[in-house]
């Protein structure tokens, strides 16, 4: 599908989302909302990444995603807070970087 639609990758970040792709795994802290603590991003190439900040990589490597499953990638937490579109910015980085490297 992202072939076809000319994507480089998908960045998941929904509770239901996250479960799905990551076999029952849950990025909630609150479950009152949509959002998770942590974004799995899958590329087009099949590679998957766990995006989250330092304090949440840990427990969701521990509790929630096989570790094999998906290559780790962190930030800071005051670098979300500053920023929110770390983690967009990060998988646009990741997606970019597989681009370049395929030339």
């Amino acid at each position: 599908m992202l072939a076809r639609e000319g994507l480089g990758g998908v960045l998941i970040n929904t509770q239901h989302n996250f479960a799905w792709l990551s076999a029952g795994g849950s990025n909630g802290i609150d479950t009152s909302r949509e959002a998770g603590a942590g974004s799995i991003l899958v590329r087009r190439d099949g590679k998957r990444f766990l995006l989250t900040n330092r304090i949440e990589m840990p427990r969701l490597l521990a509790e929630e995603v096989a570790e094999n499953d998906f290559e780790p990638v962190d930030f800071s937490w005051e670098e979300e807070k500053a920023v929110p579109e770390v983690p967009v910015e990060l998988a646009l980085f990741l997606i970019a970087r597989r681009e370049i490297t395929r030339v």
